[in-house]
């Protein structure tokens, strides 16, 4: 006889055609160990329900961060704008008062040290008179 990966060619070995409903198994698994199969196929399908669930949250959760990334993106994009267009508008008045803002500037400080040299003035002659 010649034998392939060990065993004999032409040896059968037992599968489900060998079971015998008045007997049970032969050699196969018992009710015991059925039993212990069918628990540990309870505890799997227990242990998938439980992954299945944490999988359902991860996914939950993702959407509601992408949806506040989302959010702030879109808030992010309209600051940008408002910013660009308050400094366009800063820039425009900028140019267009620089050169009066100067003029001004320069009339208001002559105009006060105009007003203190008169003050002053007017107050020494006051306090001249008052000694003759």
């Amino acid at each position: 006889m010649t034998t392939f990966g060990g065993r004999a060619m032409g040896h059968r070995t037992r599968g489900f055609s060998d079971y015998d409903p008045e007997r049970g198994m032969q050699g196969g698994l018992s009710v015991s160990r059925g039993e212990e199969v069918d628990s540990e196929v309870d505890d799997l399908r227990k242990k998938i329900g439980k992954l299945k669930q944490v999988s359902l949250d991860i996914n939950e959760e993702f959407q509601l961060r992408n949806a506040i990334i989302t959010e702030m993106e879109s808030t992010i994009v309209n600051c940008q704008k408002a910013l660009k267009a308050a400094s366009k508008k800063l820039n425009k008045l900028y140019r267009e008062s620089s050169a009066n803002h100067l003029i001004v500037l320069i009339c208001f400080v002559f105009a006060m040290f105009m007003g203190a040299y008169m003050w002053i003035r007017t107050s020494r002659v006051a306090a001249y008179v008052g000694v003759m």
